[in-house]
């Protein structure tokens, strides 16, 4: 699968970095879609008193579980917060 098209490969540059992506892009829809029925199932057995982002592998994850949590990892690499004004925000003690 890495090598290159032209060699008879899919031309993916590393397989591993590219899983990575798909499971961070599972973890997005998870985020932005809360209410969707594998989202609701998961919330419902590995984090219901958490939001998604504070969740953790827990101490008998299923598979999929234990790699959406990978994925969620990859995308907080990339996530940042929004300040906005600093209005409403307090900074410090």
């Amino acid at each position: 699968m890495t090598k290159p098209e032209y060699m008879g490969g899919l031309g993916f540059r590393d397989i591993e970095i590219f899983n990575l992506a798909l499971l961070a892009r599972q973890a997005w829809r998870i985020l932005q879609e809360p209410g969707s029925l594998s989202a609701r199932i998961l919330k419902a057995v590995y984090f219901p008193e958490r939001e998604f982002l504070k969740a953790e592998l827990g101490l008998s994850p299923s598979r999929i579980w234990r790699t959406i949590v990978d994925g969620k990892e990859v995308l907080m690499q990339g996530l940042i917060r929004r300040i906005g004004t600093g209005k409403k925000r307090r900074f410090g003690g």
